[in-house]
């Protein structure tokens, strides 16, 4: 989050702070805002909202934690709540109003401020309202992709065939050798992709290239000549253009296609919700095209992080509740924070990651392998590829490996990748991040830390950390506390 230097500087010294919370729900039918404070608060004729109180029952929580994920899955959600005083029961009617998926944001200022001098330091959803205890209430706190963690699909064939119920596939990227679901016996009418898509690049016939009439905008295809066997495609799915008319699939562009239009159901607005600064970014530096074919129930945001986990990346938010999608990699530092800025004390590893001297993943996934039903005049290589699932890229560090007495042939992570190249291209990234002993460090920082983010590349300074006292850190978890002014952060070294 980026805050002004007026801001930073009065964060950095001891001051009396004030919170201020907006937040939605629905009472009565309507949907209405609560504005709420730590402290009684009122603003000025010339503020938005203009001379409102902001009710000061904030008594708690406000603390919110965002992690990235070392593992390689792609993350989760981020939680965190906000406690209500409700000692004098004025407010027990609370528990009866909609609060789900509705927005919160807070600012923070000093209580002598204008509500215009404030800045945001949170932005969110609400998960629900609970009695936390006989004289307290609770909001769970939610980033907005909680509202994400949501079906895909529920788009079905319809009419009365024997697929009639079966849902439509939904076509991420580039997708090969495919099995699209019948619609229309008599027609041989195939679909690819739930509604409209780029195309099918080409139809197989037991393995041999079929003749069809393509139905882009509606995601499916017409076979030219009877069926004599199992019907199979290539297909490329949904497309926006996001600059130059080219076709792209890279994680980037497949997360906010999945964000923001592909599917049913709730979407969040690609040019108000996410980073695009961010997302600019990792559209250019993770350039790699990647496919997923769908063919069951499926949640959205398992999706989103199965795209991001494919670089080793996690989609999350920042604390202004902007997507954001950050890879596990070191970049320039942008700052150092040492003793000055660490509360005393605070300092401690968390846990140590051995270092691991081979990686293996699978990638340009085969969709639907065939085995025993390819015509027999296709060459030996067209079989292979027809029958094989996966392919798998291997890197090994042969020095790890002896002094750590490691397998060189580990179980392969499942990826999204549809070119050779660069499945090959990850293997030896993941390799060169983990084939070193690695150190989460965790500490707490002074409220001027309070804009440190979620992925950041940071110099730290302290006795502890390393024999020079210093190293470059990657950001891997931030714990923000509204209510005492610090944040905790977790590094990896």
């Amino acid at each position: 989050m980026s805050f002004s230097s007026d801001f930073l500087t009065w964060l950095a010294a001891p001051a009396r702070r004030c919170l201020l919370a907006d937040v939605g729900c629905k009472s009565g039918g309507s949907e209405i805002t609560r504005r709420l404070s730590t402290v009684g608060f009122v603003t000025e004729p010339a503020d938005t909202p203009a001379s409102t109180t902001y009710n000061g029952r904030i008594s708690g929580g406000l603390q919110f934690t965002r992690s990235l994920d070392l593992s390689g899955q792609g993350g989760s959600i981020n939680y965190g709540d906000l406690e209500i005083d409700n000692e004098d029961g004025a407010l027990d009617s609370w528990l009866g109003d909609i609060w789900t998926n509705r927005p919160i944001t807070l600012w923070m200022g000093a209580p002598t401020w204008p509500k215009s001098q404030f800045e945001v330091v949170f932005v969110g959803t609400i998960g629900d309202i609970a009695r936390k205890s006989r004289s307290r209430l609770a909001l769970s706190l939610r980033d907005i992709l909680a509202p994400l963690n949501s079906t895909l699909s529920t788009a079905t064939v319809g009419g009365t065939g024997d697929n009639a119920t079966a849902l439509k596939p939904v076509c991420l990227g580039e997708a090969f050798n495919v099995a699209p679901i019948l619609l229309d016996a008599a027609g041989q009418r195939y679909a690819y992709h739930y509604t409209g898509a780029i195309g099918c690049l080409e139809v197989r016939d037991n393995g041999v290239p079929a003749a069809f009439t393509d139905y882009p905008g509606q995601g499916y295809f017409d076979l030219t000549n009877a069926r004599f066997g199992e019907i199979t495609c290539d297909a490329q799915g949904v497309f926006i253009d996001w600059g130059g008319g080219v076709f792209s699939c890279d994680a980037a562009v497949l997360i906010a296609l999945l964000a923001t239009v592909v599917g049913d159901g709730y979407f969040v607005d690609f040019n108000t919700q996410f980073d695009l600064t961010n997302w600019w970014a990792m559209h250019a530096a993770y350039p790699q095209n990647l496919g997923a074919w769908i063919t069951q129930r499926a949640n959205r945001l398992q999706e989103m992080q199965r795209c991001a986990a494919t670089i080793g990346a996690t989609v999350t938010v920042s604390a202004a509740g902007l997507v954001r999608i950050i890879p596990l990699a070191f970049g320039t530092p942008s700052r150092t924070i040492n003793t000055r800025q660490i509360v005393d004390g605070s300092f401690t590893p968390v846990w140590t990651i051995r270092a691991v001297g081979s990686q293996r993943l699978a990638g340009c996934r085969n969709w639907t392998p065939q085995v025993n039903n390819l015509a027999g005049s296709l060459q030996t290589a067209a079989q292979v590829i027809l029958t094989s699932e996966w392919s798998y890229a291997t890197a090994s560090d042969s020095t790890v490996l002896t002094d750590r007495n490691q397998t060189s042939d580990p179980q392969a992570g499942e990826t999204l990748f549809v070119d050779e190249t660069d499945l090959a291209d990850e293997t030896t990234r993941r390799l060169d991040l983990w084939k070193v002993d690695r150190m989460v460090w965790g500490f707490e920082c002074l409220a001027e830390m309070l804009d440190v983010e979620l992925g950041d590349t940071i110099t730290v300074e302290h006795p502890r950390i390393a024999v020079s006292g210093s190293a470059t850190a990657l950001v891997v978890s931030v714990a923000q506390n509204y209510a005492t002014a610090r944040v905790t952060l977790q590094v990896l070294v």
